[in-house]
């Protein structure tokens, strides 16, 4: 997913062949996609970047710094392959960015006429929301809250459980206080498994079988290792199908991989 704060920006920022070896795309093809995206959206092109203030483009954890043109801010959104891609590129002002460790979000704002705003923390939501307006004045109560910067294993616990203003809160505290062995089983038992689980329970209940295997191969060769099959005799062991027994494994066994770790998991 693209998120854009000024979506004028975006025709400026694809002049600069720079990104050409950073993006590791052919720049030619790139820009061509994202100035018909452009041309249908009826945005025109800025008239100079002399002058322009210099924002960041993070692009898989890297920053680099850009020339882009001061503009009325203006969110929005554009969704590339796979809803499950994680985000690729992000555009954010550095005067309102801070390089932090911590998780970061974006209240985006169901009325269109309203700004939404980045936080970290509930407090800092609580503190922030009740200073958006939309342009009559009047407040705004419901907001589209977005994962935008943090650990990858964080942004799979929020696609599991869902990110909503009703439960932001909690996956905070979670993101923060469970290891990542318990993130995994909640992330395999709720996004995968359809286990219903309050955020508030201790993640230690919940029971998935889950094994750090690279395939289902070499579970067959584990559970065969750990004589899950019975005693096999030597003479015999060289002569075994595991991949036989691997695709007998696939009736009841899955695959994932959740924060570059290979896992297979059976739902109960």
């Amino acid at each position: 997913m693209i998120s854009i704060r000024n979506y004028h920006s975006l025709k400026h920022l694809l002049d600069i062949k720079a990104l050409k070896f950073f993006w590791n795309i052919d720049y030619n093809n790139y820009r061509s996609f994202f100035l018909k995206k452009l041309t249908f959206l009826g945005v025109p092109p800025p008239a100079s970047v002399k002058g322009f203030p210099t924002f960041r483009v993070t692009l898989c954890r890297r920053v680099i710094p850009l020339p882009l043109p001061p503009l009325p801010p203006c969110l929005f959104s554009m969704f590339i392959g796979s809803s499950r891609a994680m985000q690729a590129i992000r555009f954010s002002d550095n005067k309102n960015r801070k390089d932090q460790t911590m998780t970061t979000f974006y209240a985006q704002p169901y009325d269109v006429s309203a700004t939404g705003f980045y936080f970290e923390t509930e407090e800092e939501y609580q503190t922030k929301v009740k200073k958006v307006t939309n342009d009559f004045g009047g407040p705004v109560e419901e907001f589209e809250i977005q994962f935008i910067d943090g650990e990858q294993i964080d942004w799979h616990l929020c696609e599991a459980f869902g990110l909503y203003q009703a439960n932001f809160g909690q996956l905070i505290e979670a993101a923060d206080t469970w290891d990542e062995w318990n993130k995994i089983k909640a992330i395999i038992a709720v996004g995968e498994c359809g286990v219903n689980f309050d955020l508030d329970d201790n993640p230690d209940k919940l029971e998935v079988d889950i094994y750090e295997v690279d395939s289902l191969k070499e579970l067959a060769e584990q559970f065969v290792d750990d004589g899950l099959y019975g005693e096999i005799p030597e003479n015999l062991i060289n002569y075994l199908d595991y991949d036989a027994i691997a695709r007998d494994l696939g009736m009841e066994y899955s695959q994932i991989k959740i924060a570059e770790r290979r896992l297979v998991y059976r739902c109960d």
